[in-house]
């Protein structure tokens, strides 16, 4: 996985993929994290999870994946979308083509095959380091 810059702070996210026992349950701490996201990899790729882009440019976009609690955008959704392309490529699967939505209904939103894909939405907001 790669690294992916955040376009908000000086901050990069460093993603790790591990593999996780079946029956292990996720216990987030409270402080940490404000809703844990299960995706079922079939479910995207049957079509059954709402995945839109929002077009940066010739041949750049920025995914935006809908949830029960909320879409995921910026740099969480590229490191989600770019697992997905692996895990697609890896196993022979077509990857799905995103609904394009307009650039300025992303600034609208605020918060709002088998295992799951566990995602946690944090319940804090890091601040920027001062200069």
């Amino acid at each position: 996985m790669g690294r992916f810059p955040t376009a908000t702070s000086r901050f990069t996210l460093n993603p790790y993929v591990v593999l996780v026992a079946g029956g292990a349950v996720a216990r987030p701490h409270a402080g940490e994290v404000a809703a844990v996201i299960r995706m079922p990899l079939a479910e995207f790729f049957a079509g059954r999870v709402p995945y839109r882009a929002v077009e940066l440019g010739p041949g750049r976009r920025s995914p935006i994946f809908d949830f029960e609690v909320g879409s995921m955008y910026g740099a969480t959704a590229h490191v989600l979308d770019e697992l997905l392309r692996a895990f697609a490529e890896v196993r022979g699967l077509a990857f799905p083509e995103p609904e394009l939505t307009e650039p300025r209904a992303v600034g609208l939103m605020q918060g709002g095959a088998g295992a799951p894909l566990l995602f946690v939405k944090p319940a804090f907001q890091p601040t920027r380091q001062s200069d």
